[in-house]
């Protein structure tokens, strides 16, 4: 499905021969827009069961959440408890998009994100992927989840890692490329990609950053 969405990206980005859809956003807004939401409005409505991972086509049990979890879906439109102001697409997913590919708002944050797939290094910088909530992004000093099967204990920030490293597809989950390609990445991977422009690839969870094998939580270490 990975696959179909990146055919789907690429188009989005390109039409209109590249001169004003090469970017990810319809434009710099306090809300913000980024392809998901495009998507789920769009490309989507005849083929919701592209958004859903087939290992996680189901919601947690009780009222509809903005969260999953390693096997099941999250609920778009669901109220997050700690942000009821948040308007999100009706529907389910089990598939995130990089926050970093989101826009900021001038001031809001000292960081940048990805605003067009036409940069260096597309092939290793995250755009969808297996993900317990609607968006999802991890930072080089975030430590692995202690648990295999964690679910969230409060409403999740989006950058929380839990939500990302999950033990889906037999210790690996699945991820599309900012240059649409996609495949197969063990969890042990993610700190090696550039979520965002300033991420330290060599950064401690990683070999180049020292990282040895019993730093790892004991699910993670074979």
């Amino acid at each position: 499905r990975l696959h179909h969405f990146g055919l789907l990206c690429a188009i989005y980005t390109h039409e209109d021969g590249g001169t004003d859809r090469d970017t990810f956003l319809e434009g710099i807004t306090q809300e913000g827009t980024g392809i998901w939401r495009v998507f789920a409005r769009s490309w989507l409505t005849g083929d919701p069961e592209l958004r859903l991972c087939p290992s996680a086509t189901r919601p947690l049990p009780g009222n509809p959440l903005p969260w999953g979890g390693t096997f099941h879906c999250f609920t778009m439109g669901a109220v997050a408890p700690k942000a009821p102001e948040k308007n999100y697409v009706t529907g389910h997913g089990s598939y995130g998009i990089n926050t970093w590919t989101y826009p900021l708002v001038v001031g809001q944050s000292e960081f940048r994100s990805w605003a067009s797939c036409d940069v260096r290094g597309a092939s290793r910088i995250p755009a969808i992927f297996d993900c317990a909530t609607q968006e999802g992004a991890i930072s080089h000093l975030d430590s692995p989840p202690e648990y295999e099967y964690a679910l969230a204990p409060e409403w999740p920030y989006p950058y929380r890692v839990w939500s990302v490293c999950m033990n889906r597809h037999s210790e690996a989950i699945n991820m599309l490329f900012l240059d649409w390609s996609a495949r197969r990445v063990g969890l042990k991977e993610l700190w090696t990609f550039k979520w965002r422009p300033e991420f330290n690839t060599s950064g401690p969870w990683t070999k180049a950053g020292g990282v040895l094998p019993d730093d790892w939580p004991e699910w993670m270490r074979r």
